[in-house]
């Protein structure tokens, strides 16, 4: 399963260190549950990528699976920025 990693302010990781074992969905109480039973399903269709070589870099990456071509790929399109405006 995955999941993008919760956004926590300061006084809310507090709380999820002391209730759950981690501020996922999946470590909430009510995942423990018996009673609760998920459905997964699995999203198939790129709605807003058309370019297959993107989409495959794309689950690549998304499935830790990524190589140094890959990389490459994706560092070149990095702009650095060399002055900051106030």
């Amino acid at each position: 399963m995955l999941q993008l990693p919760p956004i926590v302010s300061a006084v809310e990781s507090v709380v999820f260190a002391d209730t759950y074992s981690s501020a996922y969905f999946f470590d909430a109480m009510v995942m423990k549950n018996p009673a609760c039973r998920m459905h997964p399903y699995q999203l198939e269709k790129v709605y807003r990528q058309e370019e297959i070589s993107f989409v495959d870099l794309l689950h690549r990456i998304r499935n830790n699976t990524v190589s140094p071509t890959d990389l490459d790929i994706i560092n070149s399109r990095v702009q650095r920025v060399t002055t900051i405006n106030p």
